[in-house]
């Protein structure tokens, strides 16, 4: 397997590598640095593709968002296949030069540290029965074995939280428990952290059994039932449907962190097109279950169901904003059915308790309640929308920017002759200055992940809507990465 021949080179913190020609074009940019530096990785080898540099300076856990890259700046690594969805910065491996001890990345020993084995040593168990469902090979038992150790589990779930988490924010972290959680959820937990746990081994032996990854997610009874006729008698709060959403939601996503072409295409053009299905059962509770919270009527366990809930019918839609947006497809997912309420703030949802969940959701309510649909039709009208909008934070402020962009570019490639930008154009300037006095830019940086690079997405939005519709309608479905940069470039 290619990961045996990798694992010995893989162990070890290496140096930074030279600045690949892609790189080298990337840096050069300096209006769009975080859409760019997606394409600056070429497909090939794992161990390329994982190690090619990012190019965008500033990096959401360490500082607010800077609108331009200057020349001579030094670069951070990161991985190039999450950064259309996930921010730019970098899993800092703090270990001594030629340490190979996964251990030394584990919290100390603790008290309770046998009763934590144990839990991870029945977890391990139950995710190798899974994926063993979808293989009869022996090689493929072999790598499984090695992979899903108590101690890689440990690692990875503590990667995907501190890493990987803020970037994917559909999953309620404080009432995440491993020993109940659902297998299908915890499977994909530990995968995204396999990825972010590079260059350990373990991101290189989950790269070779995501397809059985794929299969256990994208395959299993429950899913397809999801997208069956009769999924409308399936409960769509049920911890088994909406911990296998949440579970393929994140799985499409790490896809585009995939170094094999095929792979990331298979996963946009069909599983992602799945997921779309079955969340529509997921989008139809969450328009249901929309409603004001109070301190009377306040439930946690129920808040945590209807928030998550509207997290994965939101972050899909903006999957697939990405998707047209980088692929130059029309999207799958219309902004009119976006009719569940919009998330709540990122504090909101990761309170550690009811109580200040309960406070802090009291203060959110201060401000109007809105879906998506409602948000961009006040954007987009004659009249002011006045101080009403001011306390929007940095989630709801992209997925509408994400919105507007897919609805510009939805509008010029269909060649509408009615097509009039002023309202595009009132909608843009509005929602800029919604953004710059947006406080979680400022306070919540490290919480709200790829979200502080929505004024990409801003300048974007007014490229396309200038540009020439015969230039979008030319790229349509391209997948290789240099259109994409020559794009960019372009625009910019």
């Amino acid at each position: 397997m290619r990961f045996l021949r990798e694992i010995s080179s893989a162990m070890l913190v290496q140096p930074p590598p030279a600045l690949s020609n892609a790189a080298r074009r990337t840096r050069a940019a300096s209006r769009f640095p975080f859409l760019l530096s997606y394409t600056a990785a070429e497909t090939g080898e794992p161990s390329e593709f994982a190690k090619a540099l990012e190019t965008l300076r500033s990096n959401s856990e360490n500082a607010a968002p800077q609108n331009e890259f200057r020349v001579g700046d030094e670069p951070i690594h990161s991985f190039p296949g999450f950064t259309r969805l996930f921010a730019a910065d970098f899993f800092q491996l703090d270990a001594p030069q030629g340490s190979s001890s996964l251990l030394e990345f584990l919290p100390q020993p603790t008290p309770d540290s046998d009763a934590h084995e144990d839990v991870l040593r029945s977890r391990v168990s139950d995710l190798v029965v899974l994926l063993k469902q979808g293989t009869r090979s022996s090689l493929f038992h072999d790598v499984i074995i090695n992979l899903l150790t108590p101690t890689n589990l440990g690692l990875c779930i503590e990667n995907f939280f501190q890493y990987a988490y803020r970037h994917v924010p559909i999953v309620h972290k404080p009432s995440f428990v491993v020993a109940n959680a659902e297998s299908s959820l915890l499977l994909s937990v530990f995968v995204v952290g396999a990825i972010w746990s590079y260059p350990r081994d373990t991101y290189f032996m989950v790269l070779d059994v995501i397809e059985l990854v794929e299969q256990c997610i994208f395959e299993s009874s429950l899913f397809i039932s999801l997208r069956g006729p009769t999924r409308s008698s399936l409960n769509p709060h049920s911890p088994g449907v909406l911990s296998l959403l949440q579970a393929a939601t994140m799985i499409v996503s790490i896809s585009l962190a995939l170094p094999n072409a095929d792979h990331r295409q298979r996963f946009r053009s069909q599983r992602f097109t799945d997921l779309v299905s079955a969340t529509r059962l997921l989008r139809a509770g969450a328009e249901k279950t929309s409603h004001t919270w109070t301190n009377i009527n306040f439930e946690w366990t129920e808040y945590i169901i209807s928030e998550s809930c509207s997290r994965v019918v939101y972050y899909v839609y903006l999957l697939d904003c990405h998707i047209s947006t980088i692929y130059a497809v029309l999207p799958r997912v219309s902004v009119l059915e976006m009719q569940a309420s919009l998330p709540s703030n990122e504090s909101t949802f990761g309170a550690e308790n009811a109580e200040i969940c309960q406070e802090r959701l009291s203060s959110d309510l201060a401000a109007p309640q809105y879906s998506l649909v409602n948000l961009v039709q006040k954007l987009m009208a004659v009249e002011s929308t006045g101080l009403e909008l001011c306390r929007l934070t940095a989630f709801p402020l992209f997925l509408t920017i994400e919105a507007l962009q897919t609805m510009i570019f939805t509008a010029k490639t269909q060649l509408l002759d009615t097509f009039q930008p002023v309202c595009f154009e009132r909608a843009l300037k509005r929602w800029k200055a919604l953004w710059d006095n947006c406080q979680d830019i400022q306070t919540l940086s490290k919480e709200v992940g790829f979200m502080v690079h929505a004024e990409e997405v801003w300048l974007l939005a007014q490229k396309v809507l200038k540009s020439d519709a015969s230039r979008l309608i030319s790229r349509f479905g391209v997948n290789d990465m240099a259109q994409v940069r020559q794009w960019l470039t372009e625009l910019d």
